[in-house]
């Protein structure tokens, strides 16, 4: 790299001698050295941080919201499974349920992104409020953490001991 910075300079030199050659640095290294760039490398460091954490909350408040739902039908499933139900059909009775809302949940994003998506498009340059790929993948990262949280809450309330079910309350 030094050495065509070199020769660069030889061939400005050649050209025009009285030419002042200040300072000379390959493209990479002063893009590096742009503050702009730094700025919304900074940025989108950071949207992605408060992303991520935003994600969590979200998802530990999506399992606490099923984990009490399920403490409240803590006697039902001690009667469903006193009654005979397996620990498998009331494990696939919390999924489901958890699978349609998170399913209408989704789905309701992705319309309510539509429209909100328009209004902010006067708002941004050349960005794209309806880009399917992060439409989807957004909302794929969205379900796949709600039904993980409903999943543990699901296989909590498979272990329930219809015994103690009854006899609780």
């Amino acid at each position: 790299m030094l050495n065509a910075i070199g020769a660069f300079r030889q061939q400005l030199h050649q050209l025009d001698p009285d030419l002042p050659v200040l300072q000379m640095r390959p493209y990479a290294e002063f893009m590096g050295m742009n503050f702009t760039q730094r700025m919304v490398r900074l940025g989108a460091i950071m949207f992605g941080l408060f992303g991520g954490i935003a994600l969590l909350l979200a998802t530990v408040g999506v399992y606490g919201v099923k984990a009490y739902a399920v403490q409240c039908r803590t006697r039902e499933i001690g009667i469903r499974m006193a009654l005979g139900a397996d620990r498998r059909d009331v494990f696939s009775l919390i999924m489901t349920q958890a699978a349609l809302q998170t399913a209408f949940s989704v789905g309701l994003g992705i319309v309510l992104c539509g429209f909100i998506g328009r209004a902010l498009a006067t708002i941004f340059f050349q960005v794209s409020p309806m880009d399917p790929v992060v439409l989807g993948l957004a909302a794929a990262i969205l379900a796949f953490a709600t039904l993980l949280a409903c999943f543990l809450s699901a296989r909590r309330a498979a272990k329930v001991d219809p015994m103690v079910a009854l006899r609780a309350e």
